[in-house]
């Protein structure tokens, strides 16, 4: 008689629980079983937010907005039908400081999106090469990196490591 209300008990206390757990309120988010990978779309990141973090980097430097208008000026070569977007901004006051990132339509143009801004980074060197060594020779040092296949990004800065890691976390 013991040992029968011994298990009735434990049958009992186990019902009770699975009772509670059943109705603790916690929802579970059915999936299609046929959804792929392929299904699930993952947003690009944008252009904007990536370029507001990574200016918040260029500590103690007065960075101004490259608009469109000007980003044919910088960089003349740059076919703009081939940028879906893009975000530019480049010190002032004498300082050599850049972050310019491009989205491209078409990721077949990333090398020669590359190839323009090592140019232009190169030309900048020299131009300050007589008067401002230090901002030469950082600008030498020019960080032009192919991030998620379409973007393109060309960092002028004290640490250029720690501007492309901020990119970086985007993706």
């Amino acid at each position: 008689m013991k040992r029968s209300k011994k298990i009735t008990a434990i049958l009992l206390t186990a019902f009770v629980v699975l009772s509670m757990s059943a109705c603790s309120g916690k929802t579970v988010e059915e999936t299609p079983e046929n959804t792929t990978s392929a299904d699930v779309q993952v947003a690009s990141p944008d252009v904007s937010a990536i370029g507001d973090s990574a200016k918040k980097l260029y500590v103690g430097i007065d960075m101004i907005e490259i608009t469109s208008d000007k980003m044919n000026f910088y960089f003349s070569d740059l076919d703009m039908s081939k940028v879906e977007s893009f975000y530019a901004v480049k010190a002032q006051d004498g300082y050599t400081d850049h972050f310019v990132i491009v989205k491209l339509n078409d990721n077949a143009y990333s090398s020669q999106v590359s190839d323009i801004f090592k140019a232009y980074a190169a030309e900048l060197s020299e131009t300050y090469a007589d008067y401002a060594p230090i901002e030469a020779d950082r600008a030498a040092k020019a960080q032009i990196s192919v991030v998620g296949d379409s973007y393109v990004v060309l960092i002028i800065s004290e640490d250029n490591s720690a501007v492309l890691s901020s990119v970086k976390s985007f993706f």
